[in-house]
């Protein structure tokens, strides 16, 4: 199965639209994705840093605001979903 996040040009797979972005099989891949995006290197002290740290926030904001909306569309299956990617 093909990811619905490409790590090379950082797209979301747009025919699977709110729950590709909200999938908890697929945390780990928007998560690369991000820090991808943000410039992620490391400091003298081996500790992570953002070159555009603003992104990263504003795009977990926006993935909270889908996983609250997905939760109020959601059945108990999907709602499970939704609990296991905000854990």
């Amino acid at each position: 199965m093909d990811s619905p996040v490409s790590h090379r040009s950082l797209e979301l797979n747009s025919d699977r639209g709110l729950n590709a972005a909200t999938d908890a099989a697929d945390f780990d891949a928007i998560k690369r994705a991000i820090e991808r995006l943000c410039v992620t290197s490391y400091d003298s002290s081996c500790r992570k840093r953002f070159e555009k740290p603003s992104i990263r926030l504003k795009i977990g904001h926006a993935l909270i605001k889908c996983t609250r909306l997905k939760r109020k569309q959601a059945n108990e299956a999907a709602e499970k979903d939704v609990d296991q990617f905000l854990a």
